[in-house]
């Protein structure tokens, strides 16, 4: 569902939502593709540790990124229809959920297909260089994060 059009106003105006998803409580939440802008940054970084309630998915170009700790990660790909490595965002930290290393398959775009004959401390290293590397992290954290890993 397009929401153009709609600006979201918070701590600073954060760009365009591209689509919208439900939350477990009946709320409908904007969902970002891509954010570029810094107050999207500040709006990360400036927020107490599991205020702010950012998740994302990442593909191999793209990543969605949400507000709400009503949408699990499992309720956006169901509506969007969208799925890739699965994190939480907090200021200076990606939390990234321990998925990406248990089905390598998944992510041919990060394992170049050799995530099954690696074992899962060397593929956590694999995805590790990989959002380190990635340009739409890098915007959103533009002096580093640390990386959690999540079940």
């Amino acid at each position: 569902m397009s929401v153009a059009g709609t600006r979201i106003i918070g701590p600073g105006s954060i760009g365009e939502p591209v689509s919208r998803v439900e939350g477990r409580d009946g709320r409908d939440y904007p969902v970002w593709k891509n954010p570029h802008d810094r107050e999207f940054a500040q709006l990360i970084a400036g927020s107490p540790h599991g205020e702010w309630g950012g998740r994302a998915v990442l593909t191999e170009h793209d990543v969605h990124v949400w507000n709400s700790m009503h949408v699990l990660h499992g309720d956006f790909v169901r509506q969007i229809g969208v799925d890739g490595v699965r994190i939480r965002l907090q200021p200076d930290i990606v939390l990234v959920n321990e998925e990406t290393v248990g089905i390598p398959f998944a992510f041919p775009w990060i394992f170049d297909n050799d995530g099954e004959r690696v074992d899962v401390e060397r593929r956590r290293e694999i995805v590790e260089r990989w959002l380190n590397a990635t340009y739409r992290l890098t915007i959103i954290y533009p002096r580093g994060f640390t990386i959690i890993w999540y079940m």
